[in-house]
């Protein structure tokens, strides 16, 4: 059922998945909901990365719209919003292979949308591939909300990549470490 707006709760997409994922794909999987991001810039929008696509919500959570057409996988555990573009957001889409979730397509992207979830593009200057295979965890994304917009990224490779230019070139950060599970900006 639909609301009368034309959007569908997030149960109802819960409930369609399992006919739309590809085969040998786990339909046990679908309902979870990998992480949820708060837009600073408008209370009641809500951002959600889940097993089975991007999601964004404009009713504070009440209705959710499927955002994922024009990311190269319905997959992903991060997401960052943006505190300066109105409808901006960050997430790195994932493959599943060889038993591990690897970025998709075996290049290293950040996908940046910068009108709500109509359109993505891929921001990979800087960033390892192709032929690239390593993950970025649920916590490994996030901006620092600075004016030139900061971009953070950790990897289960140990490695830390920076944008001081919202994504658009990317610097590894000196250094390895153990498998990064979380990223936060803070800025004093």
């Amino acid at each position: 059922m639909t609301n009368p707006t034309g959007r569908k709760l997030l149960t109802e997409l819960v409930q369609e998945m399992p006919e739309a994922l590809p085969a040998g794909k786990d339909p046990a999987a679908i309902d979870e909901l990998h992480r949820m991001r708060l837009d600073p810039k408008n209370p009641d929008r809500i951002w959600g990365q889940a097993h089975f696509g991007v999601f964004r919500s404009e009713d504070a959570g009440d209705t959710w719209e499927d955002v994922t057409v024009g990311l190269p996988s319905f997959h992903g555990f991060p997401i960052a919003v943006t505190h300066h573009a109105p409808d901006g957001v960050f997430v790195v889409p994932l493959d599943y292979g060889q038993d591990n979730f690897r970025v998709a397509l075996g290049q290293f992207a950040v996908y940046r949308t910068p009108d709500g979830g109509k359109s993505w593009q891929a921001l990979t200057k800087g960033l390892p591939g192709p032929h690239d295979y390593q993950s970025v965890y649920r916590e490994g994304l996030d901006t620092d909300g600075l004016d030139s917009e900061g971009v953070y990224v950790g990897t289960s490779n140990g490695e830390v990549y920076a944008s001081a230019d919202g994504g658009e070139s990317w610097r590894r950060l000196p250094g390895t470490l153990p498998p990064v599970l979380s990223v936060t900006a803070a800025v004093f």
